[in-house]
């Protein structure tokens, strides 16, 4: 990217997904014009909730999955990172659009595959199914006649870049 090229760079529900989020940021910013804008959306570290545990059973047997959300995972980092990065000026809307899951098998199905799921794991098949049934079993002592609530907190992030000197 050449410096100074964009008035704004949108980033939906992917940022997550770049290797080093960090260098993308600041990459973004120098690709930003004076008065530029950079939006994104990320998730809070402890959403979707049925993901979170899905992480921690998977740590009761060996596993351990990363966080995604973890690095920009509050508002603050999220201010943090932006300023670190040249950004002066940023905000933060936090919007809940969580809700209930209804089938735990397909929830477990869903983590046990996504992009930050159990793929890497060399279990046996007895090791992965004693996994899935604890899971299973947390889902639903955890779950209302609603279903489980699955939490899911994202931050609607817009940073500035100032105007120069």
């Amino acid at each position: 990217m050449q410096e100074s090229q964009f008035e704004a760079i949108l980033c939906s529900s992917a940022i997550v997904y770049l290797i080093d989020i960090s260098t993308a940021l600041r990459r973004w910013h120098k690709a930003l014009k004076p008065g530029g804008v950079v939006a994104f959306s990320c998730l809070a570290e402890s959403s979707p909730s049925a993901s979170v545990l899905s992480r921690a059973v998977a740590q009761k047997y060996g596993v351990t999955i990363p966080n995604p959300n973890k690095l920009l995972g509050t508002p603050g980092r999220c201010h943090q990172i932006l300023k670190m990065v040249g950004f002066e000026e940023s905000k933060i809307k936090t919007e809940q659009f969580g809700f209930y899951l209804q089938d735990a098998e397909r929830v477990w199905v869903g983590n046990a595959n996504s992009a930050f799921g159990l793929q890497g794991a060399k279990w046996s098949e007895e090791q992965l199914e004693r996994c899935k049934q604890e899971y299973l079993t947390q889902i639903n002592q955890a779950s209302t006649t609603e279903g489980y609530w699955n939490d899911v907190t994202m931050f609607f992030v817009i940073a500035y870049k100032t105007l120069g000197p």
